[in-house]
Formats: structure tokens, sequence, C-alpha cells
């Protein structure tokens, strides 16, 4: 027992490390594109009326409110496993996650179920009062736990090949639980007893059935079961039961089997009422419409929702392809005609009855992305997103602050977009549908004129264009000669008028995009631009130049409008990949040995190579400043190269491959894409928002730090149940109303000292590996130092205007001195208090830590005092220094600034503070020998690193002019 402990405990350890903040330029933000997965939605009714929907997205869930336009209310914590059943009670929502239960108040995670545990993956959970119910996979039990504690309470223990599948509390049934099973049977169970009630015998029989529309031929009644052989065992099995709805008909329920039988059965006379039979298959979901109209609605595996009217017995609509894939749960909201509906398609609809037939349409919706995305960019237009395209055929834009934001372009033959394509494409006998999307290029200034982005597909030769102002399709496509001429590389230009293509044979053409006519064709003499496919194709800023690269190892630049060819750099081997930024006139490839070069387009030199990839590059994009180049790589690595220093500055590893990445138009993010996943992954450049110190990485001597994917966003900081926290067998304290606990905020800040203590240690190490004799600035705003400097001008600008005060009145009486000549006696004054004096009373906060600080000879603790100033405090701070003990505060202040610029740091902030302090205690500094002493020791420090500066001043400005005059 000892030893497994110990393994757990290890193994805590490693996972507290893996997910421990890393430090670097990028740092993990949110991820975006994830609504839903296969598992159910679970509805929940509020007292103010509002209908709230959780929804799981992965290892974490999501609730949001129907009734406004199905806006994210919160996101969960993260928890290790994938959710597999969601079930809600009150603000208490369960997950069950392999053959655990997890407890969440609200979405703050609460506890862990304790005692006996299923053996199997539990497949479903059921609230019922206070108690929960859940049963698994090929198990013949039913396990009931407390719902605050999830403690073990009791099982249900079923008889032998008794296999529950689905549970439901049927209304008005008290203590009662109606189980399915994977032969079909259906029995009625007693949860205070522990007893079976009854066992349904006639839910299979055929005697006596009245058949509704399109009806099932063949059923194996339960006799036949006992004594069927293997096979017809085999058949038996796909008549397991595998939904169960309850009508707003007391007694009467649907079932729902594997063939796609629906039996509407009566439960208190065990008769049935009337079969349907589902062609599509498995029925994985059934719902009954509770106003109006009696309808009853059942999912299939192929994305249809299939509408039964039940007063005629009959089938009354085919809700064809309402998503792409098997719909997961269908269930209608209370007391109204709105349907919802949620698939393994990444996509949750609600649906309103409201046709003129009857039948249904789309009322909102919220989707992404169903299959792996294979081609990413940022679009910069009037909908500025992540540009994304799949596997599943369809085109995206989404938000990177808002997840809900977002929209679908087209989606192959399921949209009206993708239908006209279809027909265009079927009448000149091309392929039946479009294939997933390689490459995506755009401008974004003619969106509202014409369709400004272009796509290029996988093994296509065509190029199509989209509008982004309407959303669909554009009436052109760009085709290569030949059907087997696929189209390799594309670039639009900036202006938005043109787009260039190359294609597996090395053509290079220019196309007018709002046409789609043919404009140039960029030869040399009667050659084509490459020998073999062209792998890159970039347009500059203002259509002088088009740079092209290919498999023959050469860049070629040639004259936009002219299609002759001006210069060409031979690389010497094959180049797979190229970039450009338009603004720097610097182009990037990769080659054939993992490196990255980078060439001035203007003096056709090569100005970078990059070396550092194991394997082959997958994509790489330039800063918007260009002032680095991320790259990702089939080593799972992500590397960050720093273009002034040709070093690289930062990398990580994921645990999935990047396939594609982008940064935002601003650069204050990049989005990546990763193979086999269809969420977008979002993170956040830590230079766009502060001055990070770029340490140079050397690969041979250090690995890739681990880097954790982006979690959703929307979310709060993740606490995981661990035996490290010092919880035993993984039992939290019982739930209370408040959101977090005692441990929970403990561990919270616990974990966020360390991240902090641990941050700011190696800040100060690449501070003093790096900062070695360097004159370093403060990091405060530039106006604080100026508004320390001129105080006294801002005071006086800022004084209140009083109103004149009038001179006193002579007293009525005058006091006379009695004598042989009376005289008038003097009035009495009050003596002045001096400044000396008054600086002799007390001393400050601020006093008393410097004097301490001259004890020790140490004055960190008092430049970090004084630079959370303002420029107010520190004229009174410097003000109230006192000149007792023979000027020791003077003295230390003195101490303090030499010591500082002997450190070369904060310079302009030790100027500022210098200013002020000689302005109030110049006079006191004259007066004393050995103050001053000190005084002249400070000006020769002060000379020496002043004329240090400003002769490297003089010569980056030198530098500057010299460049700036050869441009």
């Amino acid at each position: 027992m000892g030893k497994k402990r110990k393994s757990l405990k290890e193994s805590s350890k490693e996972e507290e490390e893996k997910n421990k903040i890393r430090d670097g330029v990028f740092v993990s933000f949110g991820s975006v594109g994830r609504f839903t997965t296969s598992t159910p939605f679970n509805l929940r009714y509020m007292a103010d009326g509002n209908v709230w929907i959780t929804l799981c997205l992965g290892n974490r869930f999501q609730v949001r409110e129907l009734e406004n336009r199905l806006n994210v209310q919160k996101t969960s914590q993260m928890i290790s496993d994938k959710i597999k059943y969601i079930e809600t009670l009150g603000p208490f929502t369960f997950a069950a996650c392999g053959n655990f239960i997890y407890g969440f108040n609200r979405h703050v995670l609460k506890a862990r179920s304790q005692g006996e545990n299923h053996r199997n993956e539990i497949t479903q959970l059921l609230s019922f009062g206070s108690e929960i119910i859940s049963i698994s996979k090929e198990e013949n039990t039913a396990k009931i736990r407390d719902c605050e504690t999830l403690g073990f309470s009791r099982e249900i223990q079923f008889s032998e090949g008794f296999f529950p599948t689905v549970a439901v509390h049927p209304p008005t049934y008290v203590n009662k639980i109606l189980f399915g099973s994977t032969w079909g049977t259906l029995e009625l169970w007693n949860t205070k007893t522990m007893k079976r009630i009854y066992r349904f015998k006639n839910v299979l029989s055929e005697k006596g059935e009245r058949y509704g529309d399109k009806s099932s031929l063949h059923h194996l009644n339960l006799k036949e079961l006992a004594g069927a052989t293997e096979e017809e065992k085999d058949i038996g099995q796909k008549n397991a039961i595998t939904s169960i709805a309850c009508s707003p008909v007391l007694d009467v329920v649907a079932i729902g089997f594997e063939d796609g039988t629906i039996v509407i059965h009566n439960l208190r006379t065990d008769e049935n009422v009337v079969r349907f039979w589902q062609v599509e298959g498995r029925v994985t979901t059934l719902s009954f419409r509770t106003e109006e109209q009696p309808i009853l609605v059942s999912g299939t595996v192929v994305g249809s929702i299939i509408l039964w009217d039940l007063e005629k017995q009959k089938l009354f609509k085919i809700v064809a392809d309402a998503h792409h894939s098997l719909i997961s749960k269908l269930e209608f909201i209370q007391g109204q005609p709105l349907l919802i509906s949620s698939g393994s398609d990444n996509c949750i609809k609600q649906w309103i009855f409201d046709k003129p037939d009857g039948s249904c349409r789309v009322l909102r919706e919220r989707g992404g992305h169903f299959e792996p995305i294979t081609a990413i960019n940022w679009y910069d237009g009037e909908y500025n997103g992540v540009f994304t395209g799949s596997m599943d055929r369809s085109i995206r834009v989404t938000s990177e602050n808002a997840a809900d934001f977002g929209f679908k372009i087209a989606h192959d033959k399921k949209s009206k977009a993708g239908q006209k394509i279809l027909e265009d494409r079927a009448k000149i006998n091309r392929m039946p549908e479009i294939p997933p999307v390689t490459s995506i290029r755009f401008s974004s200034r003619v969106e509202k004129d014409w369709p400004g982005a272009v796509t290029l597909h996988q093994d296509s030769s065509e190029a199509l264009t989209w509008d982004m102002n309407n959303r669909r399709c554009g009436k052109n496509w760009i085709r290569a000669n030949g059907k087997l001429n696929q189209q390799c590389a594309i670039e639009v230009s900036r202006c938005g008028n043109f787009m260039v293509t190359g294609d597996l044979h090395g053509q290079v053409k220019r196309y007018n995009l709002q046409s789609g006519q043919i404009r140039g064709e960029y030869l040399i003499g009667t050659m084509k631009a490459h020998e073999g496919k062209v792998t890159g194709i970039c347009t500059d800023l203002v259509n002088k130049h088009v740079i092209t690269s290919g498999l023959d190892g050469r860049i070629r630049i040639w004259n936009f409008n002219e299609c002759k060819l001006e210069s060409t750099i031979e690389v010497g081997q094959p180049i797979y990949h190229l970039i450009f930024h338009r603004e720097n006139e610097l182009a990037a490839i990769v080659c054939e040995d993992f490196s990255i070069r980078v060439y001035d387009i203007d003096s056709r030199k090569m100005v970078r190579h990059f070396e550092g990839h194991n394997e082959k590059i997958t994509d790489l994009a330039f800063s918007p400043d260009c002032r680095m180049i991320v790259s990702a790589g089939d080593d799972m690595t992500v590397r960050v190269w720093d273009l002034p220093s040709g070093k690289m500055v930062d990398w990580f590893k994921t645990d999935e491959l990047v396939i594609g990445l982008a940064f935002s138009p601003s650069g204050h993010r990049i989005a990546t894409a990763h193979s086999g996943r269809c969420e977008i992954y979002l993170w956040t450049n830590l230079l766009h928002y502060a001055d990070i110190i770029l340490r140079p990485i050397d690969p041979k001597t250090s690995s890739p730090p681990r880097a954790e994917l982006p979690s959703t966003l929307i979310e709060s900081r993740d606490i995981k149940i661990e035996e490290d926290y010092g919880i035993e067998n993984h039992i939290l304290p019982k739930i209370e109303d408040n959101d977090e606990d005692e441990i929970e905020k403990h561990l919270k800040k616990k974990q966020e000292e360390a991240d902090l203590a641990a941050r700011a240690e190696r800040e100060e190490e690449s501070k003093r590996d790096f900062l070695e004799g360097l004159i370093t600035l403060s990091s405060g705003p530039i106006s604080k130092m100026q508004s320390i400097v001129h105080h006294d001008v801002i005071k006086e600008r800022n004084r209140v205007q009083l109103p004149e005060e009038k001179p006193k009145l002579a007293p009525f009486v005058l006091p006379v001195i009695s004598g042989l000549v009376p005289t008038f006696a003097p009035l009495e004054e009050e003596e002045p208090v001096t400044k000396l004096q008054k600086r002799g009373e007390y001393n400050t906060t601020f006093a008393n830590i410097l004097e301490s600080c001259v004890e020790s000879g140490d004055y960190a603790e008092t430049i970090n005092m004084m630079k959370k100033f303002s420029p107010s405090q520190a004229d009174y701070e410097f003000l109230n220094l006192s000149y007792m003990d023979d000027g020791l505060q003077i003295r230390g202040m003195l101490e303090l600034f030499k010591f500082q610029l002997e450190k070369n740091s904060d310079f302009e902030l030790v100027q500022a503070f210098l200013h002020v302090f000689l302005k109030h205690h110049s006079e006191f500094i004259a007066s004393n020998q050995e103050i001053q002493n000190l005084a002249q020791q400070l000006l020769e420090c002060q000379r020496k690193h002043w004329s240090r500066l400003q002769s490297l001043m003089d010569q980056n400005l030198c530098l500057v002019k010299f460049f700036s005059g050869i441009q």
C-alpha cells in the first residue's frame, strides 16, 4: 500500500511540473471553436423562468442560457478525464468520467465519488431526489450515492444477463426507476426496498401489435431469445434499448431500440400502444412535444431528426441533415414549441415549430469544425477573427475574444452555397464535392465590393473565391490547365484586384479576382517559371514585384505588371515553404535541411540563417512588427527566432503536432492549429504587453519545456484533486453553498505564491546574467519622472486662489504700562518654528527604513519603496528628512544614490529623486564638511556614468543617421 501511495505522489509531482506556468514569449490564452461533444446535454429550469443548457467540452462543461441567444454563462474547472455524461440537480452538476463521478457546485469542483465504484465506464447518471444513480457498461448493477458527498449508499443487483443501458424516472412513480437492458427487456425497481416490482413481458411481443408507419418485419421476442443460437443472439443484441422518454400522458413511455424500432408502451397495462420503425438505424434519443400537436422526435446516427405524428400514428416529417453526424440528444422545452438538439458534429441547435405545415426551422445555432483543421490564417477585415478550413469542407471565421461570435461560410452539399458550386461543377463533369482546404489567402480591402478571399484545395486543380461580406462562395473559380494539374500555391495582392497562382508543373499565372480572367503568365522566354512544383508565391506592398519559390531551389523575383524576370536567388536545395513581410521586404524560406533562411529582397542577399529543427517544418510566420519568426515542425516544437539578434529566444513542446499558425494583425496573439484537432488554440505574445528580456537559447544544451494546450476560453483556474495536497482517498469536504471552500482557497493561494516566487527568481537570474555592465532604466512611466522634477511648478499651478486676508484690527482698548510717562505695551508674538525644528520632531516610515538600511549597507528595500512614491509623496518624504545625529539620514540618501549609480540600475529614477533631494537639502550639505565630501564622491560617480551613457547615445545616433542616409 505504501508503494502505491508513493507512485501516486510521484505521478502528482510530475503532473504539477507539467502544468507549471511556462516562462517565455508566448503563454497560453485559451481555445475557441469547441461547443459540444457527443456527450448528451442537460437542461436546467431556473426559478426566474430561464432555461440553462449544460454542454460537455471534453474534460470540462459549459453552461449557456437559451433565452440569451445561447450565450455562455460559465465554464467549469478542468478535470483529468473526459466527461461521458452530465446530470444536474439544483445548483449541483455531476459529471461521469470513466468509472468515477465528479460533483460541482455551480462550476467549482467539490467532490469525487467515494467507496465502491463501477468496474467499467459509467454510461448514464440519473438524479433522483437527494440521490444520484449510475449505471455502467456491461455491468449488472446500479449504484446509488448521496448527492452532497457522493458517498456510496447502496446498489441494485440485477439478475444475471441483465445489463442496464438506460434509466428513467416515470412521473408520479414514487421511489421507482425504470431500467432498459441490452437484450431489450424492461424492469421497474423500487430504490428504497431495493426490490424489483415488475418485469415487462410484452415490450418486444408481436401479438396484437399495432404498427405505425414504416414498421419492421422481423423482431425476436423473449421466448425466442431464450433458445436462440449464437448468431440469433447477435441479432437480438441489436435490439438493445438505447433510449427511453416519458410522455406527457401518465404511464406512457417511448422506447428506442438498437435496430431502429420505436415502441410507445403503456407501463400500467404492459401493452404496446403503437410501434414505428426508423429505417436509418439505431434510435439515439427520443423526446415528446409537451404542447399542442402530439409529436415524438427521434434521433439517428446519420444526423437526421424524425418527427412522428402520434395522433395519426404515422411519419410526419424528416429533417434531413439536421446535423452532420450522430445526434446525441433531442429535448423539447416544456410548454414551448422549441426543440434543442446536439450532435457529435460540434454543434448545438435551437429549433422552433412555426412553419405553416407544422414542421420546424433553425432558430439559433452555435457550432464549429467537427473534423481536424487543415488551414489557418487571421482575417483582418470587418469580421476580425481566425480564418480556418477543415477536413469537414467548411470555412469558418471565429472571434478570438468571444467564442460565440463567428460564422460559417460554406459546407459542401449540405449548404446552399455548397449546392450551387456542386451544380456548377457537375455541369463540367468535375469532382462531386469540395475537397478539404489546404491554403487560405485574402484581401480585406475589397470585402464589400467583390469576393476577396481565395482557397486552395487538396488534390484539386481549382482555386475557389469567397464573398466574406455575404458569407457565400464567389461565382468565379480558377482552374489550372488540365484536370490533373494541381494548384499548389496562391497569393492575393494587397489591393484585392489580383491573385497569382502556381501549379504542380511550375506555371505561375496572374488573374483578375473580380472577373476570374487571366491577366498574364510569368515566363522565362518560353520556359515555365520553375522547373517543378511551385511551393510559394508572394506579392509586395505596391504590386511592384512577385516573389516565387519552387522545388528547383530558386527564388525568382518578377516584375508584377510586365511578367518579366528581374533576378534569381540560387538557394542550392529544394524550397518547401515561402512567406513574405510586405512592409520590410523580407522573405523567409524553409529548405530541405530543416533550416530557415531570411532574404532581403531589395539587396537580394541572405541576412539570417536559423538552424535547429530536427524534422520537417510544418509552418512559420512573421510577427507584424517583423521582430521575430515563429516556426513549428514535426519534432513537436514551436520555436521563436529573434531577427535582430539572429538567435532562438523561446521554444516549447506540445503534445499535438502544430500544422498551422497565424499572427493577429496587431501581433498581440498567435493562433495555432494542431493535427487531429478541430479547436483553435490562442497564445498571448507577452512582448506586446511588457518588456521581456530575450534570452538566447542553445538547443544543444537544453531541452524544450512542455506546454499544455490552452483550455477553453472563459474559465476559472483549475484545481486538481491529488494526494499530494494532503487529501486522503480523494475525499473533499461536504458541498457548501459558497463557491470555494477554505481548502481550495489555501491551495490556490499557495500555488500562486509559488509561481510568482519562481518567476521573480528567474527574472533576477536573467538580469544578473545578461545585464552585467549595462545601464538600465526603471520600468516607471516617463510622465512620472517629469512630474517629480517639476513638482514645484505643478504645485504652484494647481494652488487654490484664496481671497486676500484683511489685516488684523487694532484692539479697541490698547494696553498701557503705568508709570510717570504712560506707554503702550507691545503685543505678544509667537516665535517662528524653523524647518530644522520640525524635522527633528518625528521620523516617517520611510526615514526609519532608510536608517536601518544605512546600518546594513543594503539599500534594496529603500529603493523598492521609493519606486512606489507618487510625485507628491516623494517631495514630502525628502522634505521631512531629519538633520539629527550629524545628518544620518542625509548621509544615507547620498550613499543610496551612489549605490544605485554603481549598480547601473534605475538611472533616470535616480536623477529625478536626486534633483528633489538637492533642492531641499543643498544648504545643509554645504554647511557640513563630512557630508560635503560624500556629495563630492557622488558627483564623481555621476560624471563617470553620465559620460559613458552620453558616448553610447552619440554612437547610436551616428549609426541611425548613417543607415537612414543609405535608405
